[in-house]
């Protein structure tokens, strides 16, 4: 990350923090060498951050993947969510999911999100439908090849974009397992043609 990007970066902190200053004096320390702590507060809640933490955090703030950022009694709360840590934001796939949207259903077991349903999560996932990696490419009315479809999110996704059909190949036995439960749950059978191959 360049120099500019980072002073960039942690200057979003003002935005998040009540004592953004303190953590921005405390972060240049970091980046100098010396050992200090990041302690972050909101309202009346206080955590501690690592340097990775503390870049990450702002980093998804200011790619819009989170919205707001609260204390109430004592509780943190992430766009309406509440979480343990702060770390679970980084290292909990399904802290990370909630706060993006994502809700999971106990009954039916699995993970749903604008009427897309996944038998479970994955940090990949939200590469696909929340970072916005695959939006550049125009799918409507074509014929999809994956190459290497994981569980069958960006096959999917694909769908949800306008393709026709996607040929979806994945070549490990339990990425294409759960890859044919997504397609069931989605109803997609017609339209995802699911490869087991290498």
């Amino acid at each position: 990350m360049s120099q500019f990007r980072r002073v960039k970066n942690a200057l979003a902190a003002r935005y998040l923090f009540d004592n953004w200053l303190a953590l921005l004096i405390k972060y240049a320390l970091i980046r100098l060498g010396f050992n200090v702590k990041l302690v972050a507060r909101v309202d009346n809640c206080a955590f501690e951050l690592s340097r990775e933490i503390f870049e990450r955090f702002v980093s998804r703030f200011l790619r819009g993947l989170f919205k707001s950022i609260e204390c109430v009694n004592g509780r943190l709360f992430i766009n309406g969510v509440e979480v343990d840590s702060i770390n679970d934001l980084i290292y909990n796939v399904g802290t990370w999911a909630k706060v993006l949207g994502w809700v999971y259903d106990p009954v039916n077991k699995y993970w749903f999100k604008n009427n897309v349903k996944l038998k479970q999560i994955h940090d990949a996932i939200f590469y696909v439908f929340n970072y916005g990696d695959y939006e550049p490419l125009n799918a409507k009315g074509k014929i999809v090849i994956d190459v290497g479809a994981f569980v069958g999110d960006s096959a999917i996704y694909f769908v949800l974009k306008g393709a026709v059909r996607v040929i979806a190949i994945e070549p490990h036995l339990g990425a294409y397992t759960e890859m044919l439960d997504n397609i069931k749950l989605n109803n997609l059978e017609g339209v995802i043609v699911p490869v087991n191959a290498a």
